[in-house]
């Protein structure tokens, strides 16, 4: 009996083991679909506004994604490059199309939430991306935002990246 149940423990195991990468594998094609679709949304968008002045652009994650901004600024033509999930370094590399063929008034950027432990080894770069493509262009860096649950125990780190993103807009001359 002892040798039937041990080999059925394995097999379980096994099958679970492999059903959750596959999930994984689906998310993360969900997710790649998603980041994908925004994009090319962002690409349209800029065919519509490449005429017109736009007064700000607001760069980062699902925490500006979900920020109504018409809302807020109905008087004013702006721009959500929020993608849910992304990190710095996915917005680096997406900046010509987010933001760059655009040349707004106003650049927002709040990024980083998904990355903090790795956020500040290319943050610089994109801020230096700012300085050479966007000379006309006022930007606001946003500081992170103190969080809850299992988030909140990266309330410190994000309390140290705050004070590096001051000191990255202090040494460009950008608002934080």
């Amino acid at each position: 009996m002892k040798k039937t149940i041990f080999p059925l423990y394995i097999f379980t195991f096994i099958f679970f083991l492999f059903s959750s990468c596959k999930q994984d594998n689906d998310n993360f094609n969900f997710f790649i679909e998603f980041y994908n679709n925004k994009i090319e949304a962002f690409r349209l968008e800029n065919e519509e506004y490449k005429h017109k002045m736009v007064d700000a652009i607001f760069l980062g994650d699902s925490l500006t994604e979900g920020y109504n901004l018409q809302e807020f600024y109905p008087e004013y033509i702006v721009l959500n490059r929020g993608i849910s999930g992304d990190t710095s370094i996915g917005l680096e590399k997406r900046l010509d199309v987010s933001l760059f063929a655009i040349q707004p008034k106003v650049a927002v950027m709040l990024i980083g939430a998904n990355n903090m432990d790795t956020m500040l080894e290319n943050y610089e770069n994109i801020l230096k991306s700012f300085e050479e493509k966007l000379s006309n262009t006022k930007i606001i860096l946003l500081s992170l935002t103190s969080m809850g649950r299992e988030w909140g125990k990266k309330n410190q780190l994000a309390a140290y990246n705050n004070v590096q993103i001051k000191m990255y807009a202090e040494k460009y001359g950008y608002e934080y």
